[in-house]
């Protein structure tokens, strides 16, 4: 009797951990990756591991501006909107949302389960938000409310990954120099006009299915070393044309040949990373 009333106890016990945990991450993490976590709570203890993973931030550009078009309710209907599919999207590529901060998502990939190829997953989910965020403007224009644009930054690094908090309130979330820079990196899409942008360290883990183009080595707030960016663009014949010819233009400026180097790369009409390179090599001469 008491073997059969320790094993109901500690049944009621399990059910119980598994109801938190999926009313704490159903939101958070996909159905695939949820029930894997119900079968694994171990992995949910207070405190932190180091682990590789990818950070993804993404952000509405001119939030402030589209805010002051709306009245709270419309702009929250009006978020929502947005955020839905683009949750979707990262849950759909095994990540997990760690939080809404006003107009930005925060996410990660490769915890609190092991997700091979995380590094890729996130850029999937990137260029995939990009083609969905096109579908959503058409909308948004046909009833007349204001088109969306974003920049997404990615960063692969190892960072602390666990419940921070105490016993009784916690989140599950990542800390670390790791996350600053996947926050900064996303920033730095409004200087080169870009949409993705990604480091060295996610460019060296993905696979050659992706279209990248190297930018510059850039020293950002509280990094003492230099970070090599990339931007990830979706991959089209005319945006592998883009790429070949703007490669051709920066090594003409490294063989020190900077006004062949501007003629190139002013060839390259509506480009917004050519025109930033244009104004940066003038002002090198």
């Amino acid at each position: 009797i008491l073997v059969m009333t320790s094993e109901i106890m500690l049944h009621k016990a399990q059910e119980k951990q598994s109801r938190f945990i999926e009313g704490a991450f159903s939101s958070y993490l996909s159905p695939v990756l949820l029930k894997k976590l119900m079968q694994e709570p171990e992995r949910l203890a207070l405190g932190g591991e180091k682990k590789e993973l990818t950070i993804f931030f993404s952000d509405i550009r001119s939030f402030t501006s589209i805010s002051e078009t709306m009245d709270p309710q419309r702009l929250t209907k009006f978020l929502n909107r947005y955020f839905t599919p683009m949750s979707d999207i990262v849950l759909k590529h095994q990540g997990m949302i760690d939080k809404y901060i006003g107009d930005a998502v925060m996410a990660f990939y490769n915890a609190p389960l092991d997700v091979k190829e995380h590094a890729d997953e996130a850029c999937r989910s990137a260029v995939e938000m990009i083609d969905e965020l096109e579908e959503l403007n058409k909308t948004f224009k046909k009833e007349g409310l204001p088109e969306i644009a974003i920049g997404i930054g990615i960063n692969t690094a190892e960072v602390v990954v666990g419940n921070m908090g105490s016993a009784k309130r916690f989140n599950y979330t990542v800390i670390g120099d790791g996350v600053n820079l996947a926050s900064r990196v996303e920033g730095l899409n409004k200087v080169y006009g870009t949409h993705i942008l990604i480091t060295e360290f996610t460019k060296a883990c993905i696979g050659d299915e992706f279209l990248t183009r190297e930018l510059e080595r850039v020293k950002v707030k509280g990094k003492e070393e230099e970070v090599m960016l990339y931007e990830l663009l979706k991959d089209t014949p005319a945006n592998r044309e883009l790429c070949q010819k703007y490669d051709i233009a920066m090594r003409l400026y490294k063989e020190g040949k900077v006004h062949e180097a501007v003629q190139d790369l002013e060839a390259l009409q509506g480009d917004s990373v050519s025109r930033y390179f244009i104004k940066t090599f003038r002002s090198d001469v």
